[in-house]
């Protein structure tokens, strides 16, 4: 009895020491970024002069600070748009965000959702022809242009089966030439989603940042064009 008790004592001091006992294996993380998009060309238009922006980092409102790609549930407060019209800037969502803001467990960002659509920011005006640079941390030249984003929302609601991810976005222009404020907009707009998971989450939100970068560009290039006064 004595040696089975010391053997047991020994096995048991051995695996606390270094042996460990088979655990589930866990999920890999997906990990999704958000994109530029593409210059468009305009050969009927006049172009702008070539300017200088000076793209100031995108604030992100509390909560959008870290790279979890935020859901919310069970908030559900009515029928969808009749007819199945298209989401758009003051259009109401078919769900109600809910209170509860919860993470993907095995899903995220790339970084921070404001880094990521700062740096799609900057890319998107770099690639137009009539912008000539775009500076971030380091002013190589002084910019005739200012331009400053905040986060304010980006999550995916979830009522049931239906679903819908929501982006928005507040940015000010500020010009050098008059001084001050020239332009101050919100992007607020959503997008329903076939299927309520992680994949088509960010293949929503990629789509409404084309559309919120179209609009920056469409609106900074129509105060280039008239010298701010517009």
């Amino acid at each position: 009895m004595n040696i089975f008790v010391r053997t047991s004592a020994l096995v048991l001091a051995l695996c606390g020491a270094g042996c460990s006992l088979p655990t589930a294996s866990q999920r890999a993380q997906q990990v999704y970024r958000l994109q530029p998009v593409a210059a468009e060309a305009r050969p009927a238009e006049r172009s702008p002069r070539s300017v200088v922006i000076h793209l100031l980092p995108v604030a992100a409102a509390p909560g959008l600070g870290s790279s979890a790609m935020l859901y919310s549930e069970g908030a559900g407060d009515g029928a969808p748009n009749a007819g199945g019209a298209s989401p758009g800037e003051g259009a109401q969502s078919p769900v109600r965000p809910g209170l509860a803001l919860m993470p993907y467990r095995d899903s995220r960002w790339l970084a921070p959702p404001a880094q990521l659509i700062g740096a799609a920011i900057a890319q998107t005006l770099s690639r137009q022809p009539w912008v000539s640079a775009v500076e971030t941390n380091v002013r190589l030249a002084p910019p005739a242009w200012a331009l400053h984003c905040e986060l304010g929302r980006l999550e995916h609601d979830i009522d049931g089966t239906r679903g819908v991810v929501r982006l928005e976005l507040t940015c000010q222009l500020a010009g050098d030439e008059p001084r001050g404020i020239v332009a101050h907009w919100r992007f607020d707009q959503w997008q329903a989603v076939t299927t309520n998971d992680a994949p088509h989450y960010a293949a929503a939100a990629q789509n409404l940042l084309d559309r919120a970068l179209r609009d920056i560009v469409r609106r900074v290039r129509a105060h280039v064009l008239s010298g701010g006064r517009h």
